[in-house]
């Protein structure tokens, strides 16, 4: 079984192989209009969805989900909504569900473990 360090080395190995793939392609236009550094936040937006969703945090899934739909504004056509109606509608999302939906679930983690 791999521990975490070397499943987190082969993790960002992988995404710097891929960084350098990206910034290639880029140069040779594949990507059209959308810079290098965009696709880059949109990549770290999504990880961070990820990472709140297994959290069960909604903050953290409703203002990453904010935060591409203002990255990505032109390319889907929500110019008008973007920046401030977004982060609110976002901001009030994540009040009403935390509201809502209490977190009774305990996620066991490692500090947990160890004291």
């Amino acid at each position: 079984m791999k521990t975490k360090l070397e499943i987190g080395n082969i993790f960002w190995g992988a995404v710097l192989i891929l960084a350098a793939v990206f910034v290639i392609l880029s140069r040779f236009g594949v990507f059209g209009d959308i810079s290098i550094i965009t696709i880059f936040l949109g990549v770290g937006l999504g990880i961070w969805f990820v990472s709140s969703l297994l959290k069960l945090s909604w903050g953290g899934m409703l203002f990453s989900l904010a935060f591409e739909v203002i990255l990505f504004d032109e390319n889907l056509g929500l110019e008008e909504l973007t920046p401030w109606p977004v982060l609110l509608a976002a901001l009030l999302a994540t009040m009403g569900l935390n509201i809502l939906i209490k977190k009774d679930v305990k996620i066991d983690t490692e500090k947990e473990k160890l004291n």
